[in-house]
């Protein structure tokens, strides 16, 4: 008997959609990417950040969603979340600090 699975798609219960759904483990993926010689690669690091619970729209939201992604990018700094990559010989990393609102959001970063 041929059974078939849905694609988990607005499901965010991660032991149903493991159990229920077609699921595919990309994790040995991001070892292998970083196992590769880095010099040649970028580094790419995000840090993400939720605004909870606001009921401000417009320029008010945005203004609290661009300090968040700073606030973001800063711990970044702070945390030297870098260390890994520049050991692995990267030069060029990619560093943003990203915050959300429901579906509006602000980046704050790039390359160093």
């Amino acid at each position: 008997m041929n059974i078939r699975k849905q694609v988990p798609v607005g499901t965010s219960d991660f032991k149903k959609i493991i159990e229920d759904y077609y699921y595919i483990d990309k994790s040995l993926l991001i070892k292998d990417i970083l196992d590769t010689k880095s010099d040649r690669y970028p580094g790419v690091i995000f840090e993400f950040k939720i605004l909870r619970g606001e009921k401000e729209k417009g320029e008010v939201l945005e203004e609290k969603l661009k300090a968040l992604a700073r606030d973001a990018y800063k711990q970044i700094q702070e945390k030297n979340y870098e260390a890994e990559l520049r050991k692995r010989n990267v030069e060029k990393i990619y560093k943003y600090g990203v915050a959300f609102y429901k579906k509006t959001l602000s980046v704050y970063g790039g390359i160093e």
